[in-house]
Parts: structure tokens; C-alpha cells; sequence
């Protein structure tokens, strides 16, 4: 019995003497376990970015070609206002500000935004016919202007300035 006795001493004497668990031994297996956890997430999330890109790229494309199709009830524009706007485009240039005061219901920015979004490139559909002379004769201003300071003997840094002058004139009687 005596042997029995030392045995199961001996058992969980044994059984005692397991290394017990060291901080660095913890540390390493919660570091395992971060690390393990962190692959997964990455890779879910790798997975999650890649959709996401799909869905809104989808989404952006649908968007796009519906604003290019409609026009906003807000923001309507009879074609007179249209042809009125590329008129007065082309005799006072891109000044918003002075454009806009002849359409009183609408802001500045519809009246810029209609301009450059959806007129800029459709003179020829818009205006047609009219809009062949009336570039013309804005063309044909510049150059008699232009004609007449070069037919005057005046000395090079005065011509530039008289230049300089008369457009600065020019804008100011405009607005």
C-alpha cells in the first residue's frame, strides 16, 4: 500500500511540476490569436471593398445617364430663354452676373449651370442660322477694333495701352 501511496504522490507531484504558464508564453498565444483574428478580418473586409467599388461604380454610371437625360423641373428653360442666354453669351461674354439680371426668376447659378452644362456645345441646335452671324459680327467688332489702333502712328507701349483702355472700357459699359 506503502507503494500505492508513493506512486500517487509521485502522480501529482508530476502532475504539479507542468511549466506554469509565463507572461511572455500568454502574450505570444493572445498575439497568435490577434493575428489569426486580424487575417480573417482583413480578409473579409479586402472582400467587402472590392463589392463596394462595384456597387457604386454601377451606381454612379445609372446616376450620370439619368441627369444627362432629364432636365430638373426647377431649373426649365423655354427655348427663348436658351437662344436669349447664348446671345447674350456671345455679345457680353461669360458674365453671369449681367445675364442674369434678365431672367429675374431664375438665380445665377441656374442660369450659369444651364449654361455650361447643357447649351455650351449645342449652339448650332439652338440658335441655327442665327447663330452663324450674329459669331460673325461679333468677330468682325474685335477686328475694326483692332484695325483702328493699328491704323493710328502711335509709339508700341501706347497702343497697348490704348488696348488695354478700351477693353477695360468696353467691360465696364457691358455690365
Amino acid at each position: 500500500m506503502s507503494n500505492n501511496g508513493d506512486e500517487d504522490e509521485q502522480q501529482v507531484k508530476t502532475i504539479s511540476h507542468e511549466p506554469p504558464q509565463t507572461r511572455s508564453i500568454r502574450k505570444k498565444e493572445k498575439d497568435d490569436q490577434q493575428k489569426v483574428v486580424s487575417k480573417i478580418n482583413s480578409e473579409n473586409t479586402i472582400t467587402k471593398k472590392k463589392m463596394k467599388r462595384k456597387r457604386l461604380y454601377s451606381k454612379a454610371k445609372k446616376v450620370e445617364l439619368r441627369k444627362k437625360t432629364r432636365i430638373p423641373a426647377f431649373e426649365s428653360f423655354t427655348p427663348s430663354e436658351d437662344r436669349l442666354i447664348l446671345q447674350s453669351v456671345l455679345k457680353l461674354g461669360p458674365k453671369f452676373k449681367v445675364i442674369s439680371t434678365y431672367f429675374p426668376s431664375k438665380s445665377l447659378s441656374t442660369v450659369k449651370n444651364r449654361y455650361y452644362k447643357f447649351l455650351r456645345y449645342r449652339w448650332t441646335q439652338i440658335m441655327g442660322k442665327d447663330y452663324d452671324t450674329l459669331y460673325k459680327e461679333s468677330q468682325s467688332t474685335v477686328i475694326q477694333e483692332e484695325q483702328i489702333i493699328e491704323t493710328v502712328q502711335l509709339f508700341p507701349d501706347v497702343k497697348s495701352i490704348l488696348m488695354n483702355m478700351i477693353s477695360k472700357i468696353k467691360s465696364l459699359v457691358l455690365q
